[in-house]
């Protein structure tokens, strides 16, 4: 497998891999909220991918996983106890990941493999 970053010409393909991820997680779309164009907004996909935040895992040339790693975070990280000292632009955040059903359950540590679903 090969974590890599995406280039600017992989926005649609990064796009469908979104939508196909959405249209099988159908029957739980209502708990989870995602909407094709929506959320994850087509802008926000594009402007993490200018931004250079915008990641990828693939086998064998096939879109496995995908995340956007940034510093953006809520208020809420604020308060915990790390165990390191750094500024907020030296963290990364994970945002919008999802990886292919089936991952799950294989060495996938690199996303949380404790996941059991996929969109997050």
């Amino acid at each position: 497998m090969l974590f890599k970053k995406v280039n600017l010409e992989d926005f649609y393909r990064i796009r469908q891999f979104y939508w196909d991820l959405i249209d099988e997680m159908s029957d739980q779309n209502d708990k989870i909220g995602w909407k094709k164009g929506i959320y994850p907004t087509d802008s926000f996909l594009q402007e993490s991918l200018d931004r250079g935040e915008l990641f990828v895992l693939e086998e064998e040339g096939q879109l496995c996983a995908s995340v956007i790693l940034n510093s953006v975070c809520n208020e809420g990280y604020a308060g915990v106890p790390w165990n390191i000292e750094c500024d907020v632009d030296e963290i990364l955040s994970r945002q919008k990941t999802c990886f292919m059903r089936t991952l799950a359950g294989r060495n996938t540590k690199c996303m949380n493999g404790s996941y059991k679903g996929f969109l997050t």
